[in-house]
């Protein structure tokens, strides 16, 4: 069943960004991500599939989102954060679908359609490393589908943990992971909170974590009841449920350490997450050995990055640009990149709030969308 769906606010978007020049330039850049905005266009008729061929191959909950009127260009897979399910990312979904790529969303276990099942049923709890092994299962079956498309495994918070481990798994069909909100360490939350919390696991009654998504999980706290509004939401977990997202993603930097380093890798991060620390997420980051890889801190931004109705330019803008710069192979005609580090760049030559990370290996290029209209 397909339904044709038009994106909201779309006389606020602009057309998608062209490369102007080949040259990489790194101040050009480090202005651009401090104020830019989606690299993204009115999208015009993207269609939502929930029961793709996919879907019916793998027997799991794949949904998909494409545009008929571009010629694909590269497949995506999206993977959620926790409580959510595929089609919260829809917003970001739309986007990547509006640029020619392929998009496609699936349901973790112990989320979305899983969690509607009998209690009984495997996949009613979660079980990351399960969902680890569907991942695999659809990444084979997207690129037997399209064999001549590059892939990309794009996840946030366990949902990136996941896909890191899935990428190690499946390195092979893979070209490009990108990572949001992907550290290893939780920050601090309110004692009192936790300790009543774990008192319930004595008496197996379930955690509400709402409370804790207002608080640590995002700046938009809007966005975020749109988020929680959703009936398929998943409000509720047991404390062992929790516990093992925990232990499962603290091991982030041991997996990005392993991966294939011919697989190039974006990692977006909020510099204002209170749920995973963004030192632990430059952690994870300088793990990967791959020399292609780019980290994008987000100035004044929480933990969730696009598991929202309303994400934030800059984190679109990363996503679409990494994605379309490595599709179209515009990388490879680029000279070789530069090193941006302290000594190259002083932080008094960037805006106020922007930052470039020492040691990171990203390539750089002009875009013709004046910036004024990006913000």
């Amino acid at each position: 069943m397909k339904a044709k769906r038009s994106n909201e606010a779309t006389q606020s978007r602009k057309k998608p960004f062209t490369s102007t020049s080949q040259k990489a330039r790194l101040l050009s850049f480090a202005i651009a991500a401090a104020s830019v905005s989606s690299p993204t266009q009115a999208f015009a008729e993207v269609i939502y599939d929930e029961h793709p061929a996919i879907a019916n191959e793998t027997n799991l909950p794949v949904y998909e989102w494409s545009d008929d009127e571009r010629r694909p260009r590269a497949a995506v897979l999206m993977l959620h954060g926790i409580s959510q399910r595929a089609y919260t990312l829809r917003t970001v979904a739309d986007q990547l679908a509006s640029q020619g790529f392929i998009t496609y969303g699936m349901d973790l276990r112990g989320h979305g359609w899983w969690h509607k099942q009998e209690k009984c049923k495997d996949g009613y709890r979660c079980n990351y490393k399960k969902s680890q092994a569907d991942v695999g299962k659809v990444l084979h079956a997207i690129k037997e589908e399209n064999p001549d498309l590059p892939l990309y495994l794009l996840g946030e918070s366990v949902g990136s943990a996941v896909a890191l481990r899935a990428a190690n798994d499946s390195p092979e069909v893979l070209d490009g992971l990108v990572l949001c909100g992907a550290g290893s360490k939780a920050g601090h939350a309110n004692i009192l909170w936790m300790l009543t919390d774990m008192t319930k696991c004595l008496f197996r009654r379930p955690v509400n974590i709402v409370r804790y998504q207002k608080k640590y999980g995002t700046d938009d706290l809007v966005a975020l009841q749109k988020t929680i509004d959703d009936p398929d939401q998943r409000k509720t977990f047991s404390f062992r449920e929790i516990l093992k997202a925990k232990f499962f993603i603290a091991k982030n930097p041991k997996y990005a350490k392993k991966l294939d380093p011919r697989i190039s890798v974006l990692v977006v991060h909020g510099d204002c997450d209170k749920t995973l620390t963004p030192k632990s997420a430059k952690k994870v980051f300088s793990a990967f050995n791959t020399f292609d890889k780019q980290l994008v801190m987000v100035p004044n931004c929480g933990h969730i990055l696009i598991g929202t109705p309303s994400p934030k330019n800059l984190v679109t803008y990363s996503i679409g640009s990494f994605i379309e710069d490595h599709a179209t192979n515009r990388v490879a005609a680029l000279p070789a990149p530069e090193v941006a580090s302290a000594d190259k760049q002083s932080d008094a030559s960037l805006p106020a709030g922007s930052s470039i990370e020492p040691g990171s290996r990203t390539y750089f290029r002009h875009t013709s969308i004046p910036l004024d209209t990006l913000q």
